[in-house]
Formats: C-alpha cells, structure tokens, sequence
C-alpha cells in the first residue's frame, strides 16, 4: 500500500471515529468504555504516521498530518475528560427534592412537582 492511500484510509478512520463520538456526545450517549474509540483513533494516527514515513507529495502529507492531529485531538480529550459525576442522576432515576429561586425571586421547591412530567431546563450564565 503506498503513502497517499495509507494516508486517506487514515484519515477516513479518525473522521469516521470523530463523527461516532460527536453524534453519540450530541445524544448524551457517551459510552462508558472508551478504549474502542481511542484504540481506533490511535490506529489512525499510526497509519497516517507510516504514510508520513513512506513519503509522498502532497496529497500524502496533508491528510496525513489532518489525520494525526485529529487523532492526538480527541485521544487527549477522550481520555481526560470526566464524564460521570459523584452523585449524579442518570436518565430515568427520580428527581431528588431540592429548592431554588424562581425569576420572580420567590423560593420553589421541587416537591410540587410530583404526580405528571417535568421538564426541568438548567441554564448555565455566561457571564
């Protein structure tokens, strides 16, 4: 296999893994066991390394280097980023009682909400 399809396969591994783990974030579906998607995404990046080693012209070295930042990328984030946190509530568990202020400045609790579905919405400030 020369060094420009070695390099395009490469990058067609760490754009495909990047899309996988892109949608499953957008669906708050993170997978628990991430080695798959690192041991895939590191895969690319030793491809696109030996397609750099083969040489070649340009179309060999850009997707290759494309391919090897994308995969340090999301390696390095994949594998620091925490995604479970110490008493945190999954999808489905009830909603733990607690109180807060309303826009109005007046005190809620969220005990009044038993019996139907809620829909609670947090906003983060910006600021």
């Amino acid at each position: 296999m020369n060094g420009k399809v070695m390099a395009l396969v490469a990058l067609a591994m760490v754009a495909g893994a990047l899309i996988w783990w892109f949608r499953r974030v957008g669906r708050v579906q993170i997978p628990k066991n991430r080695a798959p998607f690192i041991v895939w995404m590191l895969a690319g990046g030793v491809l696109a390394s030996l397609a750099l080693a083969l040489g070649g012209g340009w179309l060999t070295i850009l997707p290759a280097v494309v391919a090897i930042v994308g995969a340090l990328f999301a390696v390095f984030t994949a594998s620091i980023s925490r995604q479970k946190v110490e008493g945190a509530i999954d999808v489905g568990d009830p909603m733990p009682t607690f109180e807060a202020l309303d826009e109005d400045g007046a005190t809620f609790e969220s005990s009044s909400l038993a019996g139907g579905p809620v829909l609670l919405k947090f906003f983060r400030g910006h600021w």
